[in-house]
């Protein structure tokens, strides 16, 4: 009995040691991208650019937080976009796909006095990470961003974003 204990006991420290994330407690990292911003009514679309940065907390296991500070061109309008992302990690030797869901608070610093000062979404998606040299990761992640401020009366922001950047770990 007690040797079916100790197997148990060495399986469950053996198996959790995968789950573990290793080398770093936080990232840095700078990323750019297109976004294709439109509105609910669909009727135009327009391709900008956004860039910015981003920091990474582990929280457990494979659960990370990620916030971000973005500067976002929706072309009549320039907003400042605050990501706050959960992150769900698969990681593997030089390799890691992600999930990513949270909200993201825009505050507007130029442009048309018809939009709204700030703007709420929520934001999903998901990407991978390539170890490119230790504690140096190249990254590529696809979102979907989904307004729930009215703007103009009843109209909402929609946009797909594509991003790519360096992190380093700290």
């Amino acid at each position: 009995m007690k040797k079916v204990r100790l197997s148990v006991l060495l399986l469950l420290i053996l198996g959790s040691s995968i789950w573990t994330r290793p080398c770093t407690a936080l990232s840095l990292g700078l990323q750019g991208g297109l976004h294709l911003a439109n509105d609910s009514t669909g009727l135009s679309s327009q391709t900008r650019f956004m860039f910015g940065g981003r920091l990474e907390l582990p929280l457990f296991m494979n659960l990370f937080l990620q916030t971000e500070l973005n500067y976002l061109n929706y072309g009549a309008s320039e907003y400042l976009g605050v990501p706050v992302l959960g992150k769900v990690k698969i990681e593997a030797r030089g390799f890691s796909p992600y999930l990513l869901i949270g909200p993201e608070f825009g505050f507007k610093v130029s442009g048309s006095s018809l939009f709204a000062g700030s703007n709420f979404s929520v934001d999903f998606g998901a990407g991978a990470e390539f170890e490119v040299a230790p504690m140096a990761l190249f990254f590529i992640d696809g979102r979907y961003s989904l307004g729930t401020t009215n703007y103009l009366g009843s109209v909402k922001t929609r946009s797909v974003q594509i991003l790519a950047g360096l992190a380093f770990g700290i």
